[in-house]
């Protein structure tokens, strides 16, 4: 079942959001993080178990960098 346009912007303004208007530095390790999710998404992967998983990796990178 897709996803409703609407849904998905929304989806976009949260990102947005939690990035903050005076975001003006790259953060890797969160791009990361939101890029390993729908990657697992895509691989069947639970939603808890990829939220955790995307966490992680944030988590991960922080402490490595």
């Amino acid at each position: 079942m897709p996803t409703p346009p609407r849904l998905r912007a929304s989806d976009t303004v949260d990102v947005a959001a939690v990035l903050g208007p005076g975001w003006t530095a790259v953060d890797l390790t969160m791009i990361a993080g939101l890029a390993a999710l729908p990657l697992l998404l895509w691989r069947r992967a639970p939603l808890p178990v990829a939220l955790v998983a995307a966490v992680a990796v944030t988590a991960a990178l922080r402490m490595w960098v």
